[in-house]
């Protein structure tokens, strides 16, 4: 964020956005409640050896989870990580100039990359010193 005095002696703050696309929410229909996720559950009202046979499995299942599943979760969520910094270097940037006692609409300009961001605003920055203009 930038503040600058204008020629003309008026305040002008200039920041920079990063616009990303909000993710879009998949919606369930129905009533669902949280105790729904629970039914395979053994309740104790089975066999002994049902039982045993169920928590035998889960944690074969949870053994296997964890060998191959949480290297695969920590692969993708780097992924993840590297996608948004990307986006973050290589995405649209909004630079938007408004004046601080709101004689002027604010002003707005969507730019290509960090550093584009950046040399923009310090042209707007450079011509409202200058010129009182932007």
């Amino acid at each position: 964020m930038l503040r600058v005095r204008a020629a003309d002696g008026h305040e002008w703050t200039i920041r920079r956005r990063l616009r990303l696309a909000p993710p879009r929410w998949r919606r369930f229909g129905g009533d669902l409640r949280a105790t729904d996720a629970v039914w395979w559950l053994p309740d104790g009202s089975s066999d002994g050896l049902s039982d045993l046979l169920f928590w035998i499995v889960l944690v074969v299942f949870l053994a296997i989870a964890i060998v191959f599943l949480l290297p695969l979760i920590a692969f993708l969520s780097e992924a993840v990580l590297l996608g948004l910094a990307a986006a973050a270097v290589g995405g649209t940037w909004t630079v938007e100039a408004t004046a601080d006692d709101a004689r002027d609409e604010p002003r707005s300009w969507n730019v290509r990359g960090w550093r584009g961001s950046r040399r923009l605003s310090r042209e707007l920055a450079e011509r409202l010193a200058r010129d009182g203009q932007l």
